[in-house]
């Protein structure tokens, strides 16, 4: 979990480290506190970390989480947001 304080039109980036070896074919979302959901299949340790952007409408404090999820293989673990 992380904190973003939001300025209007300013985009926040999330990094989110993941323990994946070989081909971990596995879910992410990413979720900004906004409603706003970024969802990423992961098909190779190659593709981590994973960095994602998000631009908030509205100035304010939000919490950013990220949620792994099985994907027709094996999950892994977020160890940092």
């Amino acid at each position: 979990m992380a904190f973003a304080q939001a300025q209007v039109g300013q985009a926040v980036t999330a990094t989110v480290e993941l323990e994946a070896t070989g081909a971990p074919n596995c879910g992410l979302r990413v979720r900004w506190g906004d409603g706003a959901v970024t969802e990423r299949k992961i098909n190779s340790a190659a593709e981590v970390p994973f960095k994602t952007t998000h631009t908030y409408a509205k100035p304010g404090d939000y919490t950013i989480t990220a949620d792994p999820g099985r994907v027709g293989g094996s999950g892994v673990s977020v160890s940092e947001v």
